[in-house]
């Protein structure tokens, strides 16, 4: 699903102040992917907490929640209310709206929902997407993490049988530097950068959700200035599921 570029704030809370595609000029443009939220499929008993469940249990247990839906089930306004609230359950924001935070935990706690990984490209959409890359022609792919920053080539169809998650932080790359992947900290969304019509095919044939980015587009693109009936780490509201306890 397609979602409107957000207007983003001239000031954004992220460190990198560039622009996303000034990060990705090679490419023709760069789309990024919500990460999506997670129910357990009928008849499974998967839990979304640690140990996490490997990549072959959520393909075989899990579907997808849009975040489209998670904004009709919360009555949140748009995608960047959604953003700020998984930055805050994640730390990487030190506050959030506390109706907001309440409205979208009543939902995930309710349903029983996994939230967006951050850190990793999500399991569920991994071999759909490989897939998609393969029948583009492609059999080997470059992957370098953060944490091990030696290239690897690895061939996709290891990754298809694989049950293991991509490397952490990583930039996933065809050898012939035409389509491009990467995943950074703290971020439940991953950017993918090629050529308008490739990433078209992507989408379509993952049924990816996410936008565009246009050449303002930061980082930080959820960022709003709040003043006004917030919570931070300290916060009781931080923990729905305790203060009910």
């Amino acid at each position: 699903m397609l979602h409107s570029t957000p207007t983003q704030d001239t000031i954004v809370e992220s460190s990198d102040e560039r622009p996303i595609r000034s990060l990705f000029k090679e490419y023709e443009t760069t789309f990024i992917i919500l990460h999506p939220f997670l129910v357990a499929k009928q008849g499974c008993d998967i839990k979304f907490e640690r140990p996490y469940p490997n990549k072959k249990e959520i393909i075989n247990c899990a579907s997808k929640i849009s975040w489209q839906q998670i904004l009709h089930e919360t009555g949140l306004e748009d995608i960047k209310q959604v953003d700020r609230l998984l930055g805050y359950l994640h730390c990487a924001r030190r506050t959030a709206d506390k109706t907001d935070w309440q409205k979208l935990m009543q939902v995930v706690d309710t349903n029983d929902y996994g939230v967006p990984q951050v850190d990793w490209f999500p399991e569920i959409i991994i071999n759909d997407l490989f897939a998609s890359i393969k029948s583009l022609g492609y059999s080997e792919v470059k992957i370098v993490s953060l944490m091990n920053t030696k290239e690897q080539i690895v061939i996709i169809d290891d990754i298809l049988k694989s049950d293991e998650q991509l490397p952490i932080v990583s930039t996933i790359t065809t050898l012939d530097n035409k389509i491009l992947i990467a995943t950074k900290f703290d971020e439940a969304f991953s950017y993918i950068s090629s050529t308008k019509k490739i990433i078209d095919k992507l989408i379509k044939d993952c049924d990816l959700e996410g936008f565009f980015c246009n050449a303002d587009t930061k980082r930080g693109w959820s960022y709003i200035e709040q003043i006004k009936d917030i919570i931070d780490w300290n916060s009781k509201e931080r923990y729905p599921k305790n203060a009910q306890q």
